[in-house]
């Protein structure tokens, strides 16, 4: 909450950023906002955590980290423990819509970057075969829509469909001009 207080634009971008992740019809996996007051974050303590800083992401535009376990139970089993994002504050992040004059310089969309990221923490890899959120280049996948939303794509959303199966369905359909 030191980086994203309360009600900041920071904070909505953020959680609208989730907000699409949890409206992917076919995935059960659900973010949930909590707050923090006591302004430290750190990995490995059991806690995901979203903040700005300024030496743990080297030139990246954000890093997501995260902590496995891997056990044994007739049968391996793996999760994920912990996913904390940090954000590169060295850099001009804009909370506003996304600037299409200036597509790969910044400032840099946060909401559309915090979507990339939540994809990591859900267990998502990069995709640059095809338009995907998890594209590895900025801005990726871009916003869609007249009202310019960023949202996951297909192929993000059938990841975390993949991943959280929850027994429903989905039908994406989207339109390209290439």
């Amino acid at each position: 909450t030191t980086s994203f207080p309360a009600a900041s634009n920071w904070d909505v971008r953020l959680q609208n950023a989730m907000w699409h992740w949890n409206n992917v019809k076919s995935s059960g996996f659900l973010f949930y906002v909590g707050r923090d007051t006591d302004g430290y974050h750190a990995s490995g303590n059991g806690i995901n955590e979203v903040y700005l800083s300024s030496t743990e992401v080297g030139s990246a535009l954000a890093v997501t980290k995260k902590s496995l376990s891997c056990y044994w139970w007739f049968g391996w089993k793996r999760g994920i423990v912990e996913a904390d994002i940090a954000f590169n504050s060295n850099l001009i992040w804009s909370t506003g819509p996304y600037d299409y004059n200036t597509p790969s310089d910044a400032p840099y969309n946060f909401e559309g970057v915090a979507l990339h990221e939540l994809g990591h923490a859900l267990g998502l890899s990069h995709e640059n075969r095809w338009q995907s959120t998890m594209n590895s280049y900025y801005p990726g996948g871009g916003p869609l829509g007249y009202y310019k939303e960023w949202d996951p794509l297909a192929d993000d959303r059938r990841g975390a469909h993949y991943l959280y199966a929850d027994g429903t369905s989905e039908i994406d359909i989207g339109a390209s001009a290439l």
